[in-house]
C-alpha cells in the first residue's frame, strides 16, 4: 500500500488515503467531520484507481461501529457524499 495525497478546504473535514499500489489491497479513503453539530457535503475526487464504485462504512458512537452504508458509485471521477457530524467514513474500493 501507499499513502495518498489529499486536501480539504474545510477545518472540519479531514481526510486521509491509501493506494493499492500494486499490492492486494483495495484503494482506500477516509473522511472525517470533526464538527459536532452539522452534516457537511463533499465532493471526494478520486483519481489513479480502476474502480467505479466504493463501499462505504460509518463510525459515529459506540451504538454505530462500521456500520455499513452502501455502496458509493464514482462519477466523472468523484463522490459527492454528506458527511454527518462528529463521523469517519471508510470507503474501500469494490
Amino acid at each position: 500500500m501507499g499513502v495518498a495525497h489529499t486536501i480539504s478546504m474545510d477545518s472540519e473535514i479531514q481526510a486521509i488515503a491509501f493506494s493499492s499500489n500494486g499490492t492486494k489491497n483495495a484503494d482506500v479513503f477516509v473522511v472525517v467531520n470533526s464538527s459536532t453539530g452539522k452534516e457537511k457535503p463533499v465532493v471526494v475526487n478520486v483519481k489513479g484507481t480502476s474502480s467505479n464504485k466504493f463501499g462505504a462504512y460509518r463510525t459515529k458512537t459506540e451504538d454505530e461501529k462500521y456500520k455499513e452504508i452502501g455502496v458509493f458509485d464514482l462519477m466523472n471521477g468523484e463522490i459527492v457524499y454528506t458527511v454527518p457530524p462528529n463521523t469517519a467514513t471508510t470507503f474501500f474500493a469494490d
